[in-house]
């Protein structure tokens, strides 16, 4: 090998591991922010069915044949909701066109109307498998939870501020 092939090779060498000194902190950022953000969907999740599960006051059996039923309705829904957002990214409805604005508002009545119908397919097969005392505690503690989690946000939001001042 010539010196004139170790000097190429010794600087396409010194290039990768500087290329590496900047992309890999990124990288790794990013992979943990999106670790951080998995651990706190799972504790947020972890918190929904302890919640959920004593507002409900459900049995070990009720439970058993709940909670696939209301997972299997969470994927659904959400598979509906990441449809509509990936066919519609960043729409700003004040930078659209009469025609496209036209399209996103049909598009938004569609996506309402077909969660409206996936509720009422889980809302049937809830009814064959809890009482309809526990169904209508279902939705009033999915509400509230969501208010609490609303308010959690509203008020780390605040103190973040606060503390920022």
């Amino acid at each position: 090998m010539t010196t004139g092939t170790k000097n190429i090779k010794m600087k396409r060498l010194s290039l990768l591991l500087l290329l590496l000194l900047f992309v890999l902190p990124s990288f790794l950022a990013h992979n943990g922010q999106a670790l951080a953000q998995d651990s706190r969907m799972d504790v947020i999740e972890s918190r929904r069915i302890a919640f959920l599960t004593e507002r409900m006051s459900l049995t070990p059996e009720e439970a058993r044949a709940f909670w696939p039923l209301y997972n299997e309705y969470n994927k659904n829904r959400d598979d509906l909701t990441n449809s509509h957002r990936n066919k519609w990214p960043d729409a700003k409805v004040a930078s659209m066109g009469n025609d496209e604005a036209g399209r996103y508002a049909e598009d938004l009545v569609l996506h309402m109307e077909r969660s409206a119908n996936i509720k009422r397919e889980y809302h049937e097969k809830l009814k064959r498998i809890l009482p309809a005392k526990k169904i209508a505690l279902l939705y009033e503690a999915e509400r509230d939870f969501n208010r609490m989690l609303f308010q959690e946000a509203r008020r780390r939001s605040r103190e973040s501020n606060e503390s920022g001042r």
